[in-house]
């Protein structure tokens, strides 16, 4: 059964003590390695982002996970699941579509940086 969007709580995991859970969730669930905490890890050092994953879960269990680069332009604050100038277009929700759908997970969001 989906849930519904108010069931769908979000995180966001910076530290990546344990990058099993998050590369494991994206190989279940056909991710790229443009997913993978590694990467995104070594994209940050040399593009000079703050990475992070926003964490989706339905009662504490992980339905979906999306690689953030944040960076700082001065003034404004751009998030990009990937970094688009650099030639890396792909990203975005990895997720369980027997849990959630992309909808779900994108209409429930609400950003607060």
């Amino acid at each position: 059964m989906k849930a519904s969007n108010s069931n769908i709580s979000y995180s966001k995991v910076s530290r990546f003590d344990n990058t099993n859970k998050i590369d494991n969730f994206v190989s279940e669930y056909n991710g790229t390695p443009f997913h993978e905490v590694e990467f995104n890890t070594i994209l940050s050092d040399v593009y000079n982002t703050k990475f992070h994953f926003l964490v989706a879960e339905i009662n504490n269990n992980m339905v979906g996970v999306c690689p953030i680069h944040e960076i700082n332009n001065g003034i404004l604050k751009q998030l990009y699941s990937s970094i688009y100038t650099s030639e890396i277009p792909y990203g975005g929700w990895i997720f369980n579509p027997e849990k959630v759908t992309l909808e779900s997970l994108i209409n429930s969001l609400k950003i607060n940086y």
